[in-house]
């Protein structure tokens, strides 16, 4: 073997050193360029699995009035114009202690939430005597949007609401979820017993009882029609997709809208709006 000096081994140590960085140098922007380059591919590549987003809710709200008429003292003898008619009504915290208990409800496959609400309000009628009290009922009848020229004196409104969700599944489309409303405003006379005799008072106060009964008929004919509609949304097939299955919600909501109208509007007829349960004055 050759020997080498001491500077030979100095000058063959520092080449090796030399060559051992370049080497791992080499070695470090490789693993640079590799994670780099994995990470890029990482940020740009999409998803294999797209994730299913769930529509929007739709929501429906349509207004209308039930029609419910009181028949006024002289059958056939013509109403003030609306131009004389003052009164502005007075909002009372359900001064005749109305109450219209909610249908139970219906068995559904999905969630459908339930909301109705039962508002009652008064407007003032004046008089001492039967005749009196009935000019005032006549002055103060309310005009009903739905039968233009017609004016009574009590009415229901009531307003349906629904909204539901929708998504792709495997069957197409289906409802996921939902939420029904029924607002009600009843709107009933208030007479001040000041002053009234007994005998006016009997037959005011038996006047009212019979138009609360009527009233409550058309509140118990949309809470079940609002259920009924809650049933249908709940247990609604699936479609072959989303935008079908969207029209046929909306005409749903439509259907059921008609059928709670249809139903008070038969109410109204079979009763002629309250007469045949006592609901006149005097």
């Amino acid at each position: 073997m050759k020997n080498f000096s001491g500077w030979q081994i100095g000058i063959l140590a520092l080449l090796f050193v030399c060559v051992c960085c370049e080497l791992t140098g080499l070695g470090i922007f490789a693993t640079y360029y590799f994670l780099n380059d994995a990470a890029e591919v990482a940020r740009v590549a999409p998803s294999s699995t797209p994730t299913q987003r769930v529509s929007a809710p739709t929501v429906t709200a349509t207004p209308a009035p039930t029609r419910t008429r009181v028949v006024e003292a002289n059958p056939g003898a013509s109403l003030p114009t609306r131009a004389l008619v003052t009164r502005t009504p007075t909002r009372a915290t359900n001064p005749y202690r109305v109450f219209v208990p909610t249908p139970g409800a219906p068995t559904m496959i999905y969630p459908i939430t339930f909301d109705s609400n039962l508002h009652v309000e008064t407007y003032e009628v004046a008089g001492k005597t039967v005749n009196e009290i009935s000019k005032s009922l006549e002055a103060n009848a309310i005009a009903d949007p739905h039968e233009p020229g017609s004016r009574y004196y009590a009415l229901t409104r009531w307003q349906l609401g629904g909204d539901w969700s929708v998504r792709p599944s495997a069957r197409g489309c289906q409802v996921t979820g939902g939420n029904i409303t029924l607002a009600l405003t009843m709107t009933l006379p208030s007479l001040s017993t000041s002053g009234v005799s007994a005998d006016t008072l009997k037959r005011f106060n038996t006047f009212i009882e019979k138009t609360i009964l009527h009233e409550n008929g058309h509140v118990e004919l949309a809470l079940q029609g609002a259920r009924d509609y809650q049933r249908a949304l709940g247990n609604h097939s699936a479609a072959s997709n989303c935008d079908a299955l969207k029209t046929q919600l909306s005409d749903l909501f439509r259907r059921s809208f008609n059928s709670i109208d249809r139903a008070n509007l038969d109410y109204d007829a079979k009763t002629k709006h309250g007469l045949t349960q006592g609901a006149v004055f005097p």
